[in-house]
């Protein structure tokens, strides 16, 4: 074998073997866990409703479905559940965060004291 192709295998092997991950890694990746839950559901709940509000904008403009002698009406209606759900996204985002640091904040808490304490440098008196 070439010093190449060794250098490959060196590669591929070190894919596969087990890396040990640092404590502010983990607290990182412990910090993302509470973080992604809410972020996707206010991204998602909140792309929802405008979607909902904007149907409900086309119908009353008489932009959709103009053949609809109610459509105007359905129109408000269905735009005011979009501006329901899009002002309830905040409140939900901030329950749903709250549920999700109270849930992890043990571990977190105890993780970020054992980096600061190992990290504590000793104090020099002069």
């Amino acid at each position: 074998m070439n010093e190449q192709e060794l250098q490959e295998v060196k590669n591929i092997k070190a894919q596969y073997e087990d890396i040990e991950v640092s404590k502010l890694e983990k607290l990182k990746k412990l910090d993302q866990k509470v973080h992604r839950p809410s972020e996707v559901f206010a991204y998602v709940f909140g792309s929802l409703f405008t979607l909902i509000l904007g149907v409900g904008m086309c119908l009353s403009m008489k932009v959709i479905f103009t053949s609809w002698d109610f459509g105007f009406y359905a129109g408000i209606i269905i735009g005011v559940i979009g501006l329901l759900g899009i002002g309830l996204n905040p409140i939900l985002f901030k329950k749903i965060r709250a549920n999700s640091k109270k849930k992890h904040q043990e571990e977190i808490l105890q993780l970020s004291n054992e980096i600061l304490s190992s990290n504590a440098a000793p104090e020099t008196n002069k």
